[in-house]
């Protein structure tokens, strides 16, 4: 079900962000093309809520901790949400305590989920006033504290045991007006167990909420690896150059047509292939920067395509292969893994133009 959703969903964000950047637009269609892309992320939020419900109910999802930077990761938090905190005229501060260290040994990429949970929803449920991250850290208990308050419309004391069950929340008008599966606190609670944690919540109706939680950090191990930076990426990644020859690799048109000028857009070179087999063809007699490869294809699909390249007498037996695909359980990104693939991207795509 998520591949068949996030699928579509792949071309509708996609085309919808590249609607949006074209100058010629008139008012009224720039503002349906706003709506079509939010409408689109809103539906792409629900899809992930659930995906990661899921994995989380059968225990798919692992821990990988890694040496991170944590001023780096908080401020990236609030740098995210800066545009919709501005657009409902709401103040988004970050306040870290001077004795937190700058790199602490945890999963940054679950931490951020957490994050992210908790601040999009103290924004959506504030009208009026502000919302705060803050940080601190335990040393004698090698713990990391974040908390995140607002002053939106609270919750009712005999409401709050509520908040973290899945599936649920307040009341049906808090549905009506605000949306929501009520899946993300429920998220949050379990990935904040997984990281060896607590999460509480203290709220007062009309006047706000704040949700604060534990994780166990150690500080950063001595090691030769580098360090994970903002985004989750390693520190000091070298920016894609504007002349590199990429081949898209997918037996949908559309996803073939968007990934082309997305990357055209920022200055690449695209070749086409509309099947894994039609991928080794080109594979055999053409030189490439880069691959990018879909998995769910008629005939040969994107694992036998990666391991029938790898095995090619030619250069590009060691190009670059990344998987672009609407698979992103971890069975499918061990198997690309498998079959030679260098990384892996999730559908739906989409590139800051």
């Amino acid at each position: 079900m998520s591949h068949e959703i996030r699928t579509p969903l792949t071309g509708i964000i996609g085309f919808s962000n590249l609607l949006m950047a074209l100058p010629d637009l008139s008012e009224t269609a720039g503002s349906y093309a706003r709506r079509v892309a939010s409408s689109s992320l809103v539906l792409l939020d629900v899809v992930n809520d659930i995906l990661d419900f899921s994995k989380l109910e059968v225990g798919q999802i692992e821990v990988d901790p890694q040496n991170i930077q944590l001023r780096t990761l908080l401020e990236d938090a609030v740098e995210n949400f800066a545009n919709q905190a501005a657009e409902k005229g709401l103040q988004l501060s970050l306040v870290i305590d001077p004795d937190c260290p700058g790199e602490l040994y945890l999963d940054g990429g679950r931490l951020r989920q957490i994050l992210n949970n908790l601040v999009s929803n103290a924004l959506k449920f504030t009208e009026v006033g502000s919302v705060t991250i803050h940080g601190r850290y335990d040393r004698s208990a090698a713990r990391l504290h974040l908390s995140v308050t607002d002053t939106g419309v609270g919750v009712p004391e005999d409401k709050i045991s509520r908040l973290f069950q899945r599936f649920s929340q307040v009341d049906g008008s808090i549905t009506r007006r605000y949306g929501g599966t009520g899946l993300g606190l429920s998220i949050c609670r379990q990935l904040v167990t997984l990281l060896g944690g607590e999460i509480f919540v203290e709220s007062i109706l009309d006047q706000g909420s704040i949700f604060k939680f534990w994780v166990s950090a150690p500080e950063a191990l001595a090691t030769d690896h580098p360090v994970i930076a903002e985004g989750g990426d390693v520190a000091g990644a070298v920016s894609l150059r504007d002349d590199l020859r990429i081949l898209v690799v997918d037996d949908l048109v559309t996803n073939r047509e968007l990934v082309r000028a997305l990357l055209e857009a920022v200055g690449q070179a695209v070749d086409e292939a509309d099947s894994g087999a039609a991928a080794v063809s080109m594979a055999m007699t053409g030189a490439y920067d880069l691959i990018l490869m879909d998995l769910q294809m008629p005939g040969m699909d994107g694992f036998a395509a990666a391991r029938a390249i790898r095995a090619l007498d030619s250069e590009n037996s060691q190009t670059p292969i990344v998987a672009i695909s609407a698979n992103v359980l971890p069975d499918h990104l061990k198997a690309s893994s498998e079959a030679g693939m260098n990384d892996h991207i999730g559908k739906p795509i989409s590139l800051p133009l």
